[in-house]
């Protein structure tokens, strides 16, 4: 089975002043990246899982039992476009 990125759009009252989430967001493996946002959602994550039951599993432990998360929505990526994390700096780049 191939591995699923899911996004995740997680709102939640008082983002920056919840440590424990983010301390348990950041020790899952299989979060790939995390971001404050702003808009709906206080928390955009990219994850990475080999099936359905990981998926189930993973949101079980980010999101259950948390009485600060009110609700969250996830998009699967069917595929990938365009992937990367380059920078571009250079001058050259730059459009006058």
């Amino acid at each position: 089975m191939r591995p699923r990125k899911d996004l995740e759009q997680v709102p939640t009252p008082n983002a920056p002043t919840a440590p424990p989430r983010c301390a348990r967001i950041a020790a899952e493996d299989a979060v790939q990246q995390c971001y404050s946002v702003t808009g709906e959602a206080d928390y955009l994550l990219v994850v990475n899982v080999a099936s359905m039951a990981d998926y189930e599993a993973l949101k079980r432990r980010l999101f259950e039992g948390d009485d600060n998360i009110k609700r969250f929505r996830t998009s699967v990526a069917l595929a990938s476009l365009k992937t990367g994390l380059r920078v571009p700096l250079d001058s050259a780049a730059t459009v006058a």
